[in-house]
């Protein structure tokens, strides 16, 4: 029964992406007097359908994508399904209408992402100004920060989110704070801030305190055997408190082959489990095998979409690059790689699919921006293209380059498939899917 609600879940939030990206084309199109000939959701045959006000509207069986039937979207203008020849539209017109899936798509995230921010932070203390991770090398170390400390007031206002750390170390080259230290003791610390690369102060080599989310186990390995269920929240592992994923998986590594105490959360209750962390020849590190959420629910909204855009335009830099072309092309995944996230966050929570909605949401809208023909972006060079020219390019030109891309994609669409069926099945025997507690450390900002 939790897999089919699961499955549903993931189906509709997924067709959301999709409806709201059509819907976008739908209402710039029908502004712009154009002729709708369908709207659907899905392909393949049709599970439901009916004509409405002249279009008709339908659910294909395939739940992978959707589409908006425009006709006057070619330059020429052609006729409709009934054989009626209809007039050219504008070029300005057709760009506008090509602009605005995307546009719906980026709206949706950010409107994604204000949910998100209000619906997890306030009860998950995800923002409190708890310091989490605190690198040995760098000057919040050397200030005296460390993990647990709770910074109480810098310069002598108080701190109640950790988005006042963060301001204020963006105004200051020095930090005044008052901390107060997990056995409760209050100290006074100095740290000098430092320029990032664009320019913002910072107080370096310090993360924000993370609830330490359970999303999943590893088939056979210590955590599964202790009982650790999904959405299970660690709260101490051997009698320290956790504070962060990074804190967790270091002091993990000091436990090898102990049985020792795991205090947890579930579903509101404190719960004391034991487990004994164990070496993996795979990983080469002492490990539980329990996947823990590494989705930040506490960004601001504007800034979170600026986190769901900024990996996209990187791997995108990345592709024009050659020593960095092969990594980019092997860290895309397709849609089973899709599939398996949405299925891992809806499990776990509903405020962690709209968290993938989002990404999701803003990755569509900058690939269907590439200027590649067939994909939105196509449309807006073809209407940039007549706008300078004053005419057109052939049509005969414009079809026949679009039935070449047309089956690149489709060819580089079947490639990555292929290649998520691998590196799923490969997963699977090593008993780990990615971004769990034995991936590479990444602070969580």
């Amino acid at each position: 029964m939790m897999a089919a609600i699961t499955l549903l879940v993931v189906i509709l939030l997924f067709s959301l992406t999709i409806f709201v990206h059509e819907l976008g084309h739908f209402l710039v199109a029908r502004r712009c007097g154009m002729v709708v000939e369908a709207f659907s959701i899905g392909f393949g045959p049709a599970i439901w359908r009916r004509r409405i006000g002249g279009v008709e509207w339908k659910v294909g069986a395939l739940p992978f994508g959707g589409y908006v039937a425009l006709p006057q979207m070619d330059a020429e203008g052609r006729a409709d399904s009934q054989g009626r020849r209809l007039p050219p539209i504008p070029a300005r017109h057709r760009a506008a209408v090509a602009l605005a899936g995307a546009g719906a798509n980026t709206l949706l995230a950010l409107l994604l992402a204000t949910v998100i921010y209000y619906g997890a932070g306030r009860s998950a203390g995800l923002r409190e100004p708890v310091v989490g991770r605190v690198m040995t090398n760098s000057a919040a170390w050397a200030a005296g920060l460390r993990v647990g400390d709770r910074i109480l007031e810098i310069n002598g206002s108080p701190v109640r989110t950790w988005d006042d750390v963060m301001v204020n170390a963006a105004l200051r080259d020095t930090l005044r704070m008052k901390v107060r230290r997990p056995d409760g003791t209050v100290v006074q610390l100095e740290a000098p801030t430092m320029a990032t690369a664009e320019g913002v102060r910072t107080l370096d080599g310090m993360d924000k305190a993370t609830p330490c989310l359970v999303i999943g186990t590893f088939p056979g390995m210590p955590a599964e055997r202790a009982g650790l269920r999904r959405r299970d929240v660690i709260l101490e592992l051997a009698g320290e408190p956790v504070y962060s994923i990074e804190q967790f998986v270091e002091a993990t590594q000091r436990h090898r082959d102990r049985e020792v105490p795991l205090v947890i959360e579930r579903e509101g209750r404190r719960l004391v489990l034991t487990v004994r962390p164990e070496w993996s020849p795979t990983y080469q590190r002492v490990m539980i095998g329990v996947e823990l959420n590494r989705f930040d629910l506490s960004m601001k909204p504007l800034a979170q979409v600026r986190a769901w855009a900024s990996p996209v335009f990187r791997i995108l830099q990345a592709f024009g690059r050659r020593a960095e072309r092969g990594h980019a092309a092997r860290s895309i995944g397709g849609p089973l790689y899709i599939f398996q996230m949405y299925w891992m966050a809806a499990r776990t929570s509903v405020l962690l699919a709209l968290w993938v909605t989002g990404l999701l949401n803003i990755n569509l809208a900058i690939l269907n921006l590439l200027p590649i023909p067939v994909l939105d972006g196509g449309h807006v060079v073809l209407a940039v293209w007549e706008g300078v020219v004053r005419r057109p390019p052939p049509a005969k030109l414009v079809a026949a380059v679009h039935r070449v891309f047309a089956l690149l994609l489709i060819g580089l669409f079947v490639l990555i498939t292929i290649r998520d069926v691998r590196r799923l099945a490969g997963r699977s025997e090593r008993a780990g899917p990615p971004g769990a507690e034995p991936a590479p450390v990444t602070p969580v900002r």
